[in-house]
Order: structure tokens, then sequence, then C-alpha cells
């Protein structure tokens, strides 16, 4: 069978989680294939409510037998652990777990570098709005060919002499541009300087020590993910590639410079998990019903007053990983164009639609006809109607019919969520 690629259509937080969840039903491997710990993935389903940052969503059900941190994300230990801890509270079987050993790590440092920079910019009126993950600062690294891999880790020895002597010079670098934010540290030799607000080194040795204990070694943890794609392709077995934040977020083709620091789209599946483009088949764009966005950027549909508050507290929109509040916006026509072309999307998932139950008058965001938008308003199908108790297209308002094929703009609908649970989701066939 060929593989799927989920991405996001917007600015992220679009209920990725939840369509790879229940995509996830089908699949027997499940790659993130690019971010890190700066996206955070919602899922709820029979085994409970998840909130995932670095591993795939594909973890939270039995049917994926095994699930990748592929080769284009920035994991950082400490996020993966407590990831798998909360999960083996909730009787997960975490050994289905597999980082690509060319995966690059995210360090102390970047995220202290993270912050502090982000603070100076912010000072400057300058702020880009990143969650302070040290996620551009650990891509800059890569790209700079001085970073460290998940595969460094199979040779501790050699990976801890390193350490030392990097961690020593990036010290000493940011002593020198960000001095009054440092503070003294004795928990262990290593880390007798640690930046604030950044992790201490020394969890750095609790987390391997965690891995290699429930992994019994880090071999079974840490490989050359690709073989293990390449040989469930050639056997026919499905993969679900699973991104992270969304493609008007990408450092390519998003709003720069206020986007995140890897390519989020079709393309970087392929490049961020190793499968083949040519086997990339299906290509699912999700879209939320509105639009958010968490940080700094252009937003040229912003919702203002009643209709931002309302939708805000009604669907909790807050940063999974942040807790900031999300600007939100009807939905952006002419952006989704872009994305739906770049990508060559074969299908669409459309979540939240539930809530636009309450709204008698909903905007759409289209072409003004000089490059800005003007809003469209069209018929809602509430309060009378609800969304939420239907589970097939044929069930649905009429009026919530139209405004789900307006906003697809001419790809085929896959997927409509009308709620958080798995089974709150209408199939159209």
């Amino acid at each position: 069978m060929p593989a799927t690629a989920v991405i996001g259509g917007q600015w992220g937080d679009e209920g990725k989680g939840k369509i790879v969840d229940f995509m996830a039903q089908n699949a027997d491997i499940v790659v993130r294939y690019a971010g890190g710990g700066n996206a955070g993935h919602s899922v709820e389903n029979e085994n409970g409510k998840f909130a995932l940052r670095t591993i795939p969503c594909g973890m939270v059900n039995s049917h994926s037998r095994m699930n990748i941190v592929g080769r284009g994300t920035v994991p950082e230990l400490g996020i993966v652990v407590g990831e798998l801890q909360a999960l083996e509270e909730k009787g997960i079987d975490i050994t289905r777990l597999r980082i690509d050993a060319a995966a690059h790590l995210v360090m102390p440092w970047h995220s202290a570098k993270d912050r502090l920079e982000e603070e100076s910019k912010r000072k400057g009126n300058n702020s880009i709005g990143t969650t302070g993950n040290g996620i551009g600062p650990c891509y800059a690294d890569k790209i700079d060919r001085v970073g460290f891999r998940a595969g460094d880790l199979l040779d501790i020895n050699t990976f801890y002499e390193n350490f030392r002597q990097r961690f020593k010079q990036r010290v000493a670098y940011l002593k020198r541009n960000y001095r009054s934010h440092f503070k003294r540290c004795s928990c262990c030799d290593l880390c007798r300087d640690i930046i604030s607000g950044s992790v201490a080194v020394c969890q750095l040795h609790e987390n391997i020590a965690y891995l290699k204990r429930k992994f019994e070694s880090l071999d079974n943890l840490i490989c050359d993910t690709r073989p293990i794609l390449w040989e469930a392709l050639d056997k026919g077995q499905n993969i679900l590639l699973e991104g992270a934040q969304g493609f008007m977020l990408d450092i390519d083709h998003g709003t720069y410079p206020y986007v995140t620091s890897s390519c989020t789209g079709v393309a970087s599946a392929a490049q961020g998990s190793g499968v083949p483009v040519n086997e990339i088949k299906e290509r699912i764009g999700v879209f939320k019903s509105y639009t958010s966005r968490v940080g700094e950027g252009d937003m040229p549909t912003q919702m203002a007053g009643y209709p931002e508050r309302k939708i805000r507290e009604i669907a909790h929109e807050y940063g999974t990983v942040t807790g900031r509040p999300r600007r939100l916006g009807w939905f952006d026509t002419v952006f989704v164009k872009e994305v739906v072309r770049a990508n060559g999307l074969t299908g669409v998932a459309i979540t939240r639609l539930d809530i636009l139950d309450d709204f008698p008058l909903i905007g759409v965001g289209i072409d003004n006809g000089t490059g800005g938008r003007r809003i469209d308003w069209i018929p809602g199908w509430g309060p009378k109607e609800s969304v939420g108790p239907c589970r097939t297209w044929d069930s649905l308002p009429e009026a919530a019919k139209d405004y789900c094929n307006r906003i697809a703009c001419g790809v085929p609908i896959k997927y409509i969520s009308v709620g958080p649970g798995r089974e709150e989701t209408i199939v159209v066939s």
C-alpha cells in the first residue's frame, strides 16, 4: 500500500492529532517527520487524553505496530522521556517506539539561546513568538554541521566527551552575551553554570539512563529507520506520515519571518522520513473550520471582539505547549488555495466544525481583488441545528454541507471532525 502524508493546512493547531489518531487505526507504522517539542498534538480516545509533542500519535492506540521519530525531527530527550512516562502510566507499550539515528537532538544550550534571544528581541519589538524550546537553534546547528544526532548516543563515552567540550564553548558564548541570566548549580561537576530556564545538564544522564532501562539497550530504540520503512512498503503495509505545525508556518512557504524552523509540507514528509516521494500517494491537508494562530505575524481574516472571545472559550483556544491565547480568524480561502496547490493535496480533513454551531452567520475570507481579503458572510446552521450528533455526511445540516464544500476549495473532503473523540468523526466517501 502507498504511504499517506497528513499535514496542517494553516498555522498549526488544526487538530492533526485527532485526525492522525483516527487514521492510525489502519496504519502499520506512524512516522513523525519534522519539528520538535514546539508542536502539541492533542488526542482523545478510549485510552484517555494525551498531549504529545514529539512522539507520533499512533502510539496511543494498539493498531500501529511501530512508531518512528524520523530523521527530520529535532527531539529533546527530556520531552521524549516525559511523554513515554505518561504513556506508560496509561498502559501503553512504549517499546513500539524508534528514533532515527540521524535525528538531531535539542541540547540544553539550544533552549537557553532560544529563550534569551526571544527576550532580547521582545525588548526591541522584534519578537518572532517562538515557544522557547530550542528548535531554531538546533536546526541552525544541524545546517552548520555541528549538531549532535541521536545515533551519537550509541557510543556514549565519545558522546559525553564531545558534549562536555561543546557545553563549555556554548556556556562561554552565552555568558558573554547574556551574563545576567545565569544561576549557580551544584548538582554535578558538568553543569556548575546553568542557563536560567534551560534543561539542567544533569538531567541528560537521567534521561539516557531511563531510555537504556526501558529499552534494555539504546540499540533497541535508536537506529536507521529507513530500511524498516522500505521493507514495510515492499510488504504492502500502510505507513502514515504525521506532520507538525502548519504549512503557513513553513520556513520556505510560510509567512516569513514569523514561521517555524522546519519544512512542514508534503515534500518534507519524504525528506524527513526516508519514504520515497513516489510512494506518497495520499496527501491529506487538515483545516480547522476557522483560523487560529499563536505568536506574531500576519493574519488577514482575524476576528475582533465577541466572535473571537466566544470561540476561544468554547474551543479552549490556547496553545497546547505554551498556554498562550491563540488569535482567531475566519477561514482564509486565499491561503488555503496556495496550500492545496503547493502540496498537491488529494483530500482534506475539516476539524472543529461543531464550534460554529452557535453562529447564524459565518465569515469566509476571500480575495478582495487587490491581494488583500474581504469577508464574505454566509448562513450558518445554528443555533437550531447542531453538527455534534452527526456521524454521516447526509445527516449534516444543509448549511453545514454548503460551508464544508466552500472551504474545501475544490479538494475532496475525506474527514469531518464534530467533536474531540475518535468516534466523533465523519468519514466522507
